[in-house]
């Protein structure tokens, strides 16, 4: 059993290796870089929450999509359709390892900016319900409250893959719901808002905002998995050819 996951961890991080890969670490790098360079402005150091929302939103996009690129950017998809394999599976697996290298590129991010500025400063929400408070805040709050909003991200990138059939399909998907948002602070999609900035601003409550946000990932995550399954979709064209 153990030799199966190793397998399929190494076919995956294969699969990783291209040109868009190279793109996500060079944008990455950059985040880390722009960290290291800052300097603390009128005394204090600068917002967390500019990386822990508004660009590791938009990384979201960039990881759901590294996953998948063997399977809608290079074609490959009508070749492992004719496959006994579980479609099912295989989504569910890429889905939890974007969350995963996420998690890890969040933890890479905050410790670079503790170890620069000495400690993570932020305004976070309790999960009971209460008013939002300005503190020292440890990692792990930071990893949890954004997240919600990062499993939206990656379902709504493979739901956009699978439903075009196409890699910009779902990057263009996630990357208009991530700047339409950004752009209107939250006024259009109000409840299911990406960011906590907003909430105070549209009276939308906190806890009510990321259980909608897990709902619909778990939703459009269901829908892909039932799209994904209709094989005949991929060799649809082969045949009339």
């Amino acid at each position: 059993m153990n030799n199966r996951y190793t397998s399929w961890l190494r076919m995956e991080l294969k699969g990783m290796r291209s040109g868009t890969f190279w793109l996500v670490v060079a944008i990455y790098l950059l985040l880390l870089t722009t960290i290291l360079f800052r300097t603390f402005e009128d005394g204090a150091a600068p917002n967390p929450m500019q990386y822990n929302e508004m660009l590791s939103f938009l990384l979201c996009t960039m990881a759901a999509i590294l996953f998948f690129q063997r399977e809608w950017g290079a074609g490959s998809m009508e070749t492992i359709a004719s496959y006994p394999m579980s479609l099912t599976a295989m989504t569910i697996r890429k889905w939890g390892l974007a969350i995963i290298l996420m998690l890890i590129a969040q933890a890479g991010w905050m410790t670079l900016y503790v170890l620069r500025f000495g400690q993570m400063s932020a305004r976070v929400y309790p999960w009971d319900g209460g008013e939002a408070i300005t503190d020292t805040v440890h990692m792990i709050e930071l990893l949890i409250q954004p997240l919600p909003a990062m499993l939206f991200m990656i379902s709504i990138t493979i739901f956009g893959m699978v439903l075009s059939q196409k890699l910009y399909g779902g990057l263009a998907l996630g990357f208009a719901w991530w700047l339409l948002d950004t752009m209107t602070m939250g006024a259009i999609f109000r409840h299911f808002t990406l960011y906590t900035t907003y909430l105070d601003m549209r009276e939308v409550p906190f806890v009510l905002n990321r259980g909608l946000l897990v709902g619909a990932s778990l939703i459009l995550l269901i829908i892909s998995i039932f799209v994904i399954n209709r094989r005949h979709r991929y060799t649809k064209e082969s045949e009339l050819e």
